[in-house]
């Protein structure tokens, strides 16, 4: 588990440790990066599961299971990789009343659950209005706004903080500034990062800020031009290909890629997709 991470949301995990003996069925976990949202979601269930007290200790056997995403009584449906589906969610329905095999409580992690189908959403709100103790069920989403009202309704909020760096950053903003003009025009990629140091940090608070821009479009804050565009130009019909193409480029800065290679894929594949809405 990453250090800084847990660091960086110190209030979160706080409020985690407070929760952890006697622990909301439905934890929705909103804000931060893909990353962290999802590495939170394993601290979790590494808190309710761990034998230390207090825990997690990080280096018993179910500690590393979860860790390493191998540890029997936790599965995670993952719509960073495509929709969930109601035959997953069925899945769980069906064998709900299985208890543990190794921890105190089985979990059920919906890495992006913004990308539920409809029928996979209600068919898990049945699930929840029929809770059983030992099922823990954790929502991973950017906004929650982005699920239905009915399974908010139902859930313990827990928000992870925006990164502190600002658009007042006189080279992120050139950045995002030339992003705006690429997709508006189709020119002038090449010259986004001319003249700039670009490293992997660089890149990640940039994806950081178009994440948080796209939040804060369907929020109704359209104050910026980055906004503006995004409220104009992403839809139901193309949202889940935009926010894929930010995950991925986000899980891209843990390959041998370089900085830049990522921030060109990303540019243009988001250009691809801007431009036939």
């Amino acid at each position: 588990m990453n250090k800084d991470l847990l660091v960086e949301h110190k209030r979160a995990i706080n409020i985690l440790k407070m929760l952890k003996h006697s622990p909301p069925r439905v934890l929705i976990i909103e804000g931060g990066l893909c990353y962290d949202r999802l590495e939170i979601g394993k601290y979790w269930c590494a808190l309710v599961n761990c034998p230390m007290d207090p825990g997690p200790c990080f280096e018993c056997k179910l500690c590393k299971g979860v860790l390493n995403e191998n540890f029997p009584d936790m599965a995670i449906l993952d719509g960073g990789e495509g929709s969930i589906k109601i035959e997953q969610v069925r899945i769980i329905h069906r064998d709900r009343d299985i208890l543990p095999r190794e921890g105190k409580y089985r979990t059920f992690l919906f890495n992006e659950s913004q990308n539920l189908t409809l029928q996979a959403a209600n068919s898990l709100l049945k699930v929840l209005e029929e809770p059983k103790d030992k099922n823990l069920f954790v929502l991973l989403v950017p906004q929650r706004t982005l699920l239905l009202p009915t399974i908010i309704s139902r859930s313990f909020i827990l928000t992870l903080k925006w990164k502190t760096r600002q658009i007042q950053d006189e080279t992120i903003k050139g950045i995002i500034k030339g992003l705006l003009n690429f997709w508006m025009t189709g020119k002038g990629l090449f010259n986004i990062l001319k003249g700039k140091k670009v490293d992997k940090d660089l890149v990640k608070e940039v994806i950081f800020f178009l994440q948080k821009s796209i939040i804060d479009s369907i929020c109704g804050d359209t104050i910026s031009d980055i906004t503006q565009f995004f409220k104009k130009n992403i839809n139901s019909h193309n949202f889940w290909n935009v926010t894929y193409v930010l995950d991925q480029s986000c899980l891209m800065l843990d390959t041998n890629l370089s900085g830049e290679d990522i921030f060109y894929w990303m540019a243009l594949n988001l250009y691809s997709i801007l431009k036939l809405n």
